[in-house]
Formats: C-alpha cells, sequence, structure tokens
C-alpha cells in the first residue's frame, strides 16, 4: 500500500495523518507466513513471499524516499473469529493465556501500528516486519 505525499489515507476504516512528508508503504502479512501451518502450505507460502517482496522494496524505494514495512498481526479478536463455531470464545481465551500481555491483538492494535509507519513520526523504520502480537511466538 502506497501512502501519498499530501493525501491521508483510508486503512481498514481508519484514517492515517495527512503530515506524512513521504510516501510509506506497509502491508499485512501473517505469524504462519514465518512459521508455517499445518494444514496446507499455499497461505504461509505467500505470506512469506510477500515479507521477502516487503524486504526487496525497502531497499529498492528507499533511495525514493520511500519507507516499505510488514505489520504482522497475532491472532486478532474480530467478529469472524467470535461466529466460527471452530475457533469462537475458547480459542480467544487459549490465544490471551498463551500471550504474554494476557489477551489476543484488536484490530486497533494493528491499526496503530500501521497509522505510526504511515505517519511523519516514523523517519528510519523500513524493512521491518512489526510484529503486533504481544510478545506471542510464532511457534507457540
Amino acid at each position: 500500500m502506497t501512502i501519498p505525499r499530501d493525501a491521508p489515507s483510508s486503512v481498514g476504516g481508519g484514517r492515517l495523518p495527512s503530515s506524512r512528508t513521504r510516501p510509506a508503504r506497509w502491508t499485512p502479512s501473517a505469524r504462519s507466513g514465518q512459521a508455517g501451518r499445518p494444514a496446507g502450505a499455499t497461505y504461509p507460502a505467500a505470506k512469506g513471499a510477500l515479507e521477502a517482496a516487503a524486504k526487496v522494496l525497502a531497499v529498492r524505494e528507499a533511495g525514493h524516499g520511500v519507507l516499505t514495512n510488514v505489520v504482522r498481526p497475532g491472532f486478532t479478536l474480530t467478529d469472524r473469529v467470535l461466529s466460527t463455531p471452530w475457533l469462537g470464545q475458547g480459542a480467544v481465551d487459549a490465544g490471551s493465556a498463551e500471550t504474554p500481555t494476557g489477551r489476543i491483538c484488536t484490530p486497533e492494535d494493528v491499526a496503530s501500528a500501521a497509522a505510526y509507519l504511515g505517519s511523519a513520526a516514523n523517519r528510519h523504520v523500513n524493512g521491518e516486519i512489526l510484529s503486533v502480537a504481544g510478545g506471542r511466538h510464532p511457534t507457540r
């Protein structure tokens, strides 16, 4: 995702600050791109490729003043999680117990990370994969 220099950009229903002095890119990923998952290889492979591509773009575009990063959310509390029969509140409780902060990620946590990466406050973070998972390691 590219954030234009002089225009606010909409991300997941939120607004990013328009005070950005240079374009920035960020893209969402998933923990399975790092650790894999037992059922199916295509999703983790796609997330791993996305993260690798972002690192290439970070190097290639930095000279043009574009910062490129990845936001990697952990297990995130959404309506879909709560309404999915094999997930639901039980999975939320289990995930919270396994996370050092004692809770799972919220959409607001992800939006805050993306807003920082796209803001004027981010002047030098480039080529990074920002995990928003409360300290929970992908292999846990």
